[in-house]
């Protein structure tokens, strides 16, 4: 139902005559049924508005957005909305501003049942404080809850010059009907707070429907996260922030009210607009504002749960960021399993009980503490710590991970054990010159191709075609660089239809190659290993991805403009260097059998850019090499190969100051 007011009346008061608002118009109100009645005044709540038609109706309504207005559907059916005035004011004698309404839009059908909601759309934004409304049903509100309601209806059934000013009064939730209403009792709304607000908690969590004579009995009320979607509908076609969910800690507006990551407090990081504060560690906080409070393994305040006492039990129970920090530590004397955060207690060979646990050798970090796994590869065994144990180099004969310095013993295909590198079959996980030896499905050691038998997988090394499982092997740069053990041969295999490539791998020329994509400034071989689409190469030095430079000539930090092109202002992988430990950034200047060269670390082959491969070092470990010093070691024996692009001069800065005119030449890679 709807207040019939006199047109004559609301015409004065649009045009700022007459606003007392005397007249006819009162005495049509009080044959409406819905105002609040016993309320108290309500001075503020300027997004509670007063609604005028044209045509003599009168309603309350919520703005909840600049430019939509809740109301009920029976406020406006059959009403045109140009006819529509929106009021702010606390009564119909003092009205600050007025809206005109382009267009009202209700729930499908004649019918107000279940479905009594309407929206508003306004011509122009609303400059008052909106309303909060219910997109999704409010935690909190079922029967007995509290709730107020806040309208221009009358304050009196028998008195017709009650109405028109706003009043407020509370009342309660009886009972729930379904998602759609619910029925309230106490806050007596009547004649003109149709399509006004039933506030849970500040929120417009309904809109006055319909209720008993007399308006002090039971109401009817709409339930408005009933009909979020033609309310979000309505949102966005005016360009509104539409909600998506309550407020989570991620640096996003997600309830569209006071911000990103509002009222969070102490529990995010990016509360009310904050910076995260980096990695998440456990301590009852979303540090790093990906909507997960502590999500993190071993941590008991995961969720937001409350925090505990310590105990050693694998678990950061005081959520101090430390798990088990009174506990004894992997390898601490001990003589109980519960003094451990190993949980463990137990005699590992050397006469003491000290704290460790069990393990499996797989090659991932099995122990606390960065311990190892002191068993065969792939077996189970007694965690040490990593200092505990032999130094013997790879290849070495062994019986358990440790003897070796690489903590891992595996079996080899004849039967005999030696230290090696862990690896997960099927995966980039081994150097240049390696096989992944499966020895279990999930579990495997890196061991030189010529001891294990059988064919190759993507990225692992190939004499022929003959020798990959994809019939594909590639000589990736210049075939006649290196001899028959050069590192960059390797299986390929094609790129999927939209140019997928496995792990560790990027498409080129329709077959996947080893390495990521190289980014402005990094080596490459060819256009399609750089991101920017653009591989420039000087003579005499390495060819790298390049970026245009800007109109002005800039380029971002660490890059100069060349011939109109960004190259990096300082030595890079894998530049010559001038000596051992110079300057080199992203990597080291180490001696590779003569040469001096800037090199950055790799764990496998697939860490590597284009141009270089990863081989072991002087200790063991990867480095990523051009060809020149490919199959070589740090301070080792070299590779016989002959170097591709050798007699370098200087640095890249220096070799393009002598020939920039050449830039634009490109390098490709045949294939063989």
């Amino acid at each position: 139902m709807r207040t019939w007011i006199g047109a004559a009346a609301v015409a004065a008061c649009v045009l700022g005559t007459g606003c007392e608002r005397e007249g006819d118009w009162k005495d049509d109100l009080a044959n409406y049924r819905w105002p609040i009645v016993d309320g108290t005044r309500e001075p503020g709540e300027p997004g509670v508005v007063l609604l005028y038609h044209n045509w003599g109706a009168g309603c309350t309504g919520s703005a909840i957005a600049p430019r939509v207005v809740l109301t009920a559907k029976h406020c406006v059916q059959g009403m045109p909305a140009s006819g529509w005035h929106v009021m702010v004011g606390r009564s119909y004698a003092y009205v600050e501003a007025e809206y005109a309404v382009r267009e009202t839009r209700t729930t499908s059908g004649s019918s107000i049942q279940e479905k009594d909601i309407a929206v508003m759309i306004l011509n122009d934004d609303f400059a008052y404080p909106l309303k909060r409304w219910e997109f999704l049903p409010w935690p909190g509100f079922r029967a007995g809850s509290p709730i107020e309601a806040v309208g221009y209806g009358q304050t009196n059934p028998g008195d017709s010059g009650s109405a028109g000013t706003k009043y407020r009064r509370g009342g309660n939730v009886v009972s729930l009907s379904g998602t759609t209403e619910f029925i309230t009792h106490g806050e007596n709304t009547c004649q003109g707070d149709s399509g006004g607000p039933i506030l849970f908690n500040d929120v417009v969590a309904g809109i006055v429907s319909r209720g008993e004579e007399g308006c002090t009995g039971y109401g009817i009320m709409t339930r408005v996260s009933g009909f979020a979607d033609l309310i979000n509908q309505a949102l966005r076609d005016t360009g509104a922030c539409v909600p998506v969910s309550f407020e989570v800690c991620n640096g996003a507006d997600d309830d569209c009210w006071n911000g990103p990551d509002d009222a969070l407090g102490g529990t995010c990081a990016c509360a009310d607009g904050a910076a995260p504060r980096g990695a998440e560690t456990c301590n009852g906080a979303d540090d790093d504002c990906n909507a997960a409070i502590d999500d993190l393994p071993g941590c008991a305040c995961t969720g937001g749960a409350p925090p505990g006492t310590e105990t050693c039990n694998f678990i950061d129970d005081d959520c101090n960021g430390v798990i088990d920090d009174p506990c004894a530590r992997l390898g601490d004397p001990c003589a109980a399993d519960t003094e451990c955060a190993t949980g463990l207690c137990q005699d590992i060979g050397g006469g003491t009980r000290v704290c460790t646990a069990r393990c499996t050798a797989s090659g991932a970090s099995p122990c606390p503490d960065s311990g190892y796994c002191d068993a065969a590869a792939c077996g189970e065994g007694l965690c040490r710590p990593a200092g505990d144990g032999g130094g013997a180099p790879l290849g070495a004969p062994c019986t358990v991970g440790g003897e070796c310095a690489s903590r891992y013993c595996a079996p080899l295909p004849d039967g005999s054990a030696a230290c090696s590198r862990s690896c997960a079959p099927g995966t980039l996980g081994c150097l240049a010159g390696e096989v992944c030896y499966g020895i279990t499905e999930t579990c495997g050691a890196c061991l030189d191709e010529s001891s294990v038998p059988g064919s190759r997988a993507f990225g692992e090394p190939c004499r022929s075609d003959g020798d990959c499982t994809s019939g594909l092997c590639l000589t990736d740069g210049d075939p006649a660089a290196c001899g028959d053990d050069c590192p960059y041969r390797y299986c390929a295999v094609s790129c999927g239809a939209a140019g997928e490539c496995p792990a560790g791998g990027h498409c080129r020329d329709g077959l996947c190659v080893l390495g990521p994509p190289s980014a402005p400034g990094e080596s490459c071989l060819a256009d399609a290993d750089c991101v920017s689409g653009t591989c420039l190469a000087p003579p005499g030095g390495t060819a790298r991805c390049a970026e245009a430079c800007a109109p002005d000539g800039s380029c971002a930090a660490g890059f100069v403009c060349i011939e109109g092109a960004c190259w990096p202002d300082a030595t890079r992988p894998p530049d010559p260097c001038a000596a051992v430990g110079d300057p080199c950034t992203g990597g080291t200047c180490l001696d590779l059998d003569g040469e001096v060269l800037c090199v950055e670390p790799c764990a496998a082959v697939g860490d590597c850019r284009s141009g270089t491969s990863c081989v072991p070092g002087a200790d063991g470990a990867g480095i990523c090499v051009p060809a020149s010093a490919a199959g070589g070691s740090a301070g080792g024996d070299g590779c016989d190969c002959a170097a591709s692009g050798s007699g370098r001069t200087g640095g890249p800065l220096a070799a393009l100051l002598l020939a920039a005119f050449v830039l634009a030449q490109r390098r490709r890679g045949p294939r063989t």
